[in-house]
C-alpha cells in the first residue's frame, strides 16, 4: 500500500502543486541562481528529518541550495519535529537570531504530524485533524517570522514528494 504525504490543503490544487514542484526543482539546482544574491546571504531552514538530511546519506537540500546561491546555511530542521514543535522552536534565542540574519527562510514540516494520523487507524478524520493542526501551526510560525522581519523576507513553504513507499523511507 502506498501513501503519499501531502498537506491536505494542497490536495487537488494544481497551482500549489506546480509551485511546489518549481520550488523543489530550484532547490535541487535545476535552475540558475537568482540574478542578484545579497551580500552575506543566509538561508535559514526549519523542518523535520527531510530538510535535516537524516538517513539520506547525502548533503541536505538546504545546504545545496545555500551553496547554489553562495549563501551561508543555518539548518535548524530536526528529525521527528512536528509543526507544533517548529512553532515552539521559534521561541528559542537560536531561532530568533537565525531569522533576524536570514535572507530567505525555508520551511518543510508536517510529515510527522500526518504519519501519526495514518498510524492511528482512525481514517480520514485523523488525517483532516492533523492537516488542520499543521495549517494552524505553520500559519502561526509564518506570522511570528513576519513579526520579526516583515513581509520583505522571502519564506518558502515546501511540500513533500513521495518519500514514503510501502512504509519504508
Amino acid at each position: 500500500r502506498r501513501r503519499v504525504l501531502l498537506w491536505a490543503y494542497a490536495r487537488g490544487d494544481v497551482i500549489r502543486r506546480a509551485a511546489t514542484v518549481a520550488a523543489v526543482a530550484a532547490l535541487a539546482g535545476c535552475t540558475g541562481p537568482p540574478a542578484t544574491v545579497p551580500a552575506a546571504a543566509t538561508v535559514v531552514t526549519f523542518g523535520d528529518s527531510v530538510p535535516a538530511g537524516t538517513s539520506c546519506g547525502c548533503t541536505a537540500f538546504p545546504e545545496l541550495y545555500a551553496r547554489r546561491i553562495a549563501a551561508e546555511s543555518i539548518d535548524l530542521a530536526r528529525p521527528g519535529l512536528t509543526a507544533a514543535g517548529m512553532r515552539a522552536q521559534l521561541d528559542t534565542p537560536q531561532a530568533a537570531d537565525a531569522v533576524r540574519r536570514a535572507s530567505v527562510v525555508l520551511i518543510m514540516i508536517g510529515a510527522n504530524d500526518l504519519a501519526a494520523a495514518f498510524e492511528s487507524g482512525r481514517g480520514g478524520a485523523a488525517y483532516a485533524s492533523a492537516a488542520a493542526s499543521v495549517r494552524r501551526d505553520v500559519g502561526a510560525s509564518l506570522s511570528r517570522i513576519r513579526a520579526w522581519r516583515g513581509a520583505g523576507l522571502p519564506v518558502i513553504v515546501l511540500g513533500y514528494w513521495n518519500v514514503v513507499e510501502d512504509g519504508e523511507v
